[in-house]
């Protein structure tokens, strides 16, 4: 699954008969390892560079891309160096996973001058980086010094150092038959020693060099193989690209891609033919990339959400330990009380009290004292500890219930994260992690709106469904969009996404009921098991308290249902 030398020399041919003197009318960077140009010329074109580890690649791409609020420094390099130059070439090595992409720009002084951008392909170690024309480097996605790596720098003001050949290897363009001669009668995988002895080719089409070899007889090898190679660098030499994405039959995975028709995964997977090598890339990235951009974002919201998490458990267990030791408070008024009743038997400097508790069938009791202290202080100190204790009982009480309350709010927003689908809603719960104080945030993310839209259903009756996907969605649903005779849906006693039956008016049936705790039960915890206990009651029965989280609501007067979680179809929604 990898975007080979071969193939990015056809793609980048390509991009260079379309884009060369197009202009630069708009710079983005929707996430911190990926650019987008867009550009200007015979037609409207919106260039993608990413150098993610998982997917880097260059491609015009038709999706679209969040542009974030405030823009990283690598894009305002870019915006102040690239808005409005003109494209002048784009090319690479022979063979190397590096694209440059020379731009005829405009200095300070408006003097017409060079920038280069580079797009360095190369999987773990991918790279944007923008040079100046002495080649030096003005800035890069990712900048390493000589603690990084021992033969390059990337970092300001250096001059730029180009990739490096694979030691050892040819560019399989430059393969001659008695080098294929010696991998056809060789031992060992021969896919694996195609890799061995060439650059430039990804094992999908190495191991496509070698298809069914095994069977043939031993002295038609190296006629076969090198018919293939051949084959393959006169593809190359005549720029004859037949792009081909490779699709699982069973579930639609798309599973790889080439330059060259591909044959070895047999009839369980098809070929989908492309006209550009670009578009097979954008088809085959874009569901991937919006995915891992999604991740990227979410990342650092869930781990907040498990530190606050962890953290408040962790203080709701030593409250509840202190809780435990303050179950002496009935002691200590005891004590008090046995020592006023035994004050004519007692003198300062004792060390103890031996009395009857009459508090126990008048059972023998020891009872400390302070030797220091006369016999009313000594009473006075044990009715102080009786206070003391009673109070934070009280007091660890709520704090107790307090903490409780932050985990399932904790739990409802990790929930959220977890089942976000696109970058709208990732939005959503920053923005209400900022309102409540969670994360600092500015002015503008403190009074954002929600931006991305609740799940709507329609049941088999024709009444309309609502879901909240967060809890800035759950409020919006039970409490601004509900009327008093709508029916208001959660699970008990388990986080669910809140439920609304739209009743326009009508009588709501006991069959739309059913449906809706199906969904219901499908958009909570426990969507995978069998049986799920639903409460419902009309909105006119929940209320949310003063001060409540959001998605923190309490309702009365509900009934119960028990269903199975109900996956909707992708045409329900």
């Amino acid at each position: 699954m990898a975007l080979d030398a071969c193939y990015l020399t056809f793609l980048t041919n390509e991009l260079n008969s379309k884009l060369t003197e197009c202009r630069v009318d708009k710079v983005f960077q929707p996430s911190r390892d990926e650019i987008v140009l867009n550009l200007r010329g015979m037609g409207r074109y919106k260039l993608v560079i990413s150098c993610s580890p998982h997917s880097p690649r260059i491609t015009i791409t038709s999706a679209e891309l969040d542009n974030p609020p405030v823009p990283p420094m690598f894009c305002m390099v870019l915006r102040k160096h690239l808005t409005g130059a003109r494209v002048e070439r784009i090319y690479m090595p022979c063979l190397e996973r590096a694209v440059f992409l020379d731009f005829e720009a405009k200095n300070e002084f408006f003097e017409p001058v060079k920038r280069t951008l580079v797009a360095e392909l190369t999987g773990r170690s991918a790279n944007i980086i923008l040079l100046d024309e002495n080649q030096k480097i003005l800035d890069a996605v990712k900048k390493m010094d000589l603690s990084d790596s021992k033969t390059r720098q990337i970092i300001p003001s250096v001059k730029y150092t180009p990739l490096v050949s694979p030691e050892g290897k040819k560019p399989i363009t430059n393969a001659d038959k008695n080098d294929v001669e010696q991998i056809a009668f060789a031992q060992g995988e021969l896919f694996r020693l195609i890799m061995d002895r060439f650059h430039g080719i990804s094992p999908i089409v190495a191991r496509e060099l070698v298809l069914d070899l095994d069977s043939k007889p031993h002295a038609q090898r190296l006629s076969i193989l090198w018919d293939r190679v051949l084959s393959l660098q006169q593809r190359i030499e005549n720029c004859d690209p037949a792009p081909t994405l490779i699709q699982q039959l069973s579930d639609g995975r798309l599973i790889d891609f080439s330059f060259m028709p591909i044959y070895q995964y047999g009839p369980s997977c098809k070929q989908v033919k492309f006209d550009t090598a670009a578009k097979l890339i954008d088809a085959f990235y874009t569901e991937s990339a919006s995915k891992q951009r999604l991740m990227q974002k979410s990342k650092d919201l869930s781990q907040l959400i498990n530190r606050l998490s962890a953290r408040t458990l962790r203080t709701m267990n030593v409250r509840k330990r202190e809780l435990e030791m303050s179950g002496d408070a009935e002691k200590y008024r005891i004590y008090g009380e046995i020592i006023n009743a035994n004050l004519y038997r007692m003198k300062i400097g004792m060390p103890k009290l031996e009395a009857e508790n009459f508090y126990d069938n008048c059972k023998p009791i020891t009872i400390p004292l302070r030797v220091d202290k006369s016999p009313t202080a000594n009473a006075q100190i044990y009715f102080k500890k009786y206070t003391k204790a009673k109070n934070s009982v009280n007091i660890l009480k709520q704090l107790i219930e307090k903490d409780s309350a932050e985990l399932k709010y904790l739990e409802s927003v990790g929930y959220a994260l977890e089942n976000c689908s696109n970058l709208a809603q990732v939005d959503d719960i920053r923005a209400e992690l900022v309102t409540q104080k969670y994360i600092s945030g500015s002015k503008r993310e403190q009074k954002q709106k929600i931006s991305s839209k609740p799940r709507k259903f329609i049941s088999p009756s024709g009444f309309e469904i609502l879901i909240g996907r967060n809890n800035l969605q759950n409020d919006l649903v039970t409490i601004k969009l509900s009327r008093k005779n709508d029916i208001w849906l959660h699970t008990k006693n388990v986080h669910s996404c809140h439920t609304l039956i739209v009743s326009a008016g009508k009588a709501v049936d006991d069959d739309t009921i059913l449906y809706a705790a199906s969904l219901c039960a499908y958009y909570s915890k426990a969507k995978n098991d069998l049986k799920v206990e639903v409460d419902y009651c009309p909105c006119s029965n929940v209320k949310k308290p003063n001060g409540a989280k959001p998605g923190m609501v309490i309702y009365n007067n509900y009934k119960t249902v028990v269903v199975k979680p109900h996956k909707p179809d992708e045409n329900d929604e």
